[in-house]
């Protein structure tokens, strides 16, 4: 392994007073294709392979860095949570099995998320077990936008809890198949028609293992908490459309026992 110590510029060009020096190590490594290596520095992670004139780009946290150190001068600033900028998060690309370094490849079938619609939620409740695997449980329940003669089955339902992501296709009934998941959507009909409605869904997630994936959302065990507040990303796909809010719970927890959120 070889390492580079050097000065990164950032301006923000939305705050022209705005001007960080930030210090970082980044580590490559001299194989073909070089190596990817991930380094903090202040407020900003920097990731990418250097010294490799045949590496190609890679990308990090809130960076995009080509290959090649000497002729490496590209680097892209974007959303960290958001690799390839296509409206979808990372976790969410990489659990439905889409490219979250291709912007042609999402879950909208190479079609970009579009701007965030604003999510409904009634009641999200966690509950994980920090000593017994599979049982763990997420309960969502919110509203969605209808439209017009919309027919519910065959859509697919998708969400994404803090990290957590299950996806459902729907019967005639707006119901996902049976199982230790669950999904269903309550869409009225008058003599058969459906008129543009904003229709009442819940969606229980059973019997998993969350805590990895909401570590980072300050739901584990690492400590005794009373009554934490947590922001946790709730998102659900639905119609082709992204939904989304960050619902604040109130997480209690014994350490490397038990803990819950509502």
């Amino acid at each position: 392994m070889t390492s580079l110590r050097f000065l990164s510029f950032l301006v923000l060009l939305a705050c022209p007073t705005a001007l960080y020096a930030v210090e970082y190590d980044l580590s490559w490594s001299r194989v073909a294709g070089g190596g990817a290596t991930f380094m903090a520095g202040a407020n900003f992670r920097l990731g990418g392979t250097a010294g490799q004139c045949d590496a190609g780009a890679l990308s990090g946290a809130s960076f995009d860095v080509y290959g090649g150190f000497w002729g490496a001068r590209n680097v892209a600033v974007g959303t960290p949570d958001d690799l390839d900028g296509d409206g979808f998060p990372n976790e969410l690309e990489t659990a439905l099995g889409t490219n979250p370094l291709d912007p042609a490849s999402t879950p909208f079938g190479g079609d970009p998320a579009g701007d965030p619609q604003a999510l409904g939620l009634t009641k999200t409740t966690v509950k994980l077990n920090f000593v017994k695997t599979a049982k763990d449980a997420i309960h969502v329940s919110g509203s969605l936008p209808v439209p017009a003669a919309f027919v519910v089955e065959g859509q697919v339902a998708v969400l994404y809890v803090g990290g957590v992501t299950r996806s459902f296709t729907l019967d005639k009934k707006g119901k996902g198949p049976k199982g230790v998941d669950a999904f269903a959507i309550k869409i009225k009909a008058k003599k058969g028609v459906v008129a543009a409605q904003s229709a009442k869904f819940t969606a229980t997630f059973a019997k998993g293992t969350f805590a990895a994936s909401l570590a980072d959302e300050g739901l584990d065990g690492s400590v005794s908490v009373k009554k934490a507040s947590r922001g946790v990303v709730v998102i659900v796909l639905f119609d082709r459309a992204l939904f989304q809010t960050t619902k604040t719970l109130s997480y209690t927890a014994t350490q490397g026992k038990k803990g819950s959120a509502k």
